[in-house]
């Protein structure tokens, strides 16, 4: 991808990567704590993540909706905004 101000972008489908695979399932099962994208070694407060002790592997939510409860057992969820600018809250991670 080209972005219009930092140039060329590369991005890649993380699922298909087994090392992003594994850290998502620790941090579905309460192993690891989510991480801030833009401080090395600071824990991410605004992700939510309602643990699933057992998890084994995991869905990417690929479109992002609203929802009132996102806490449900398995569930990762993570703030956004809108086109408008108001904040919502999505689950973006899901045990499977």
């Amino acid at each position: 991808m080209r972005h219009g101000v930092l140039g060329p972008r590369y991005a890649y489908d993380g699922l298909t990567d087994p090392v992003f695979r594994s850290q998502v399932v620790a941090l579905l099962r309460g192993e690891v704590l989510p991480q801030a994208q833009s401080a090395s070694d600071s824990v991410d407060r605004e992700v939510r993540v309602a643990i699933a002790p057992g998890a084994t592997a995991v869905e990417l939510v690929r479109r992002l909706d609203a929802v009132a409860e996102p806490d449900l057992p398995g569930a990762v969820s993570a703030p956004w905004r809108d086109p408008d600018g108001v904040q919502k809250r999505s689950v973006v991670l899901r045990a499977r």
